[in-house]
């Protein structure tokens, strides 16, 4: 399965999203898509969800983001499943 992970383009992502992502037993088994694993250019989300290079959409959803929301509804749109989680706020 590919995974698409979604979030904002500020952040420690790649340590608070991405290792954990790759140090799981999913890595093991399914291909995740990390729109911003090399560097900060704009990744074509439309264009990986319009030719389904992609299997499901994994949101991290802690702080709303107009991007992010524009992807999720492209990949509704398109009947791609959306799976959101989110880090509990204090």
């Amino acid at each position: 399965m590919i995974i698409y992970v979604s979030h904002l383009r500020r952040g420690p992502y790649e340590v608070e999203l991405y290792q954990p992502l790759l140090n799981s037993s999913f890595a093991k088994k399914h291909t995740f898509i990390f729109p911003h694993s090399s560097n900060q250019k704009p990744f074509n989300t439309k264009d990986l969800l319009e030719h389904k290079k992609c299997d499901i959409v994994l949101a991290e959803i802690t702080y709303p983001a107009t991007g992010q929301g524009i992807e999720l509804g492209w990949a509704s749109l398109l009947n791609i499943p959306v799976f959101c989680m989110y880090k509990k706020r204090h």
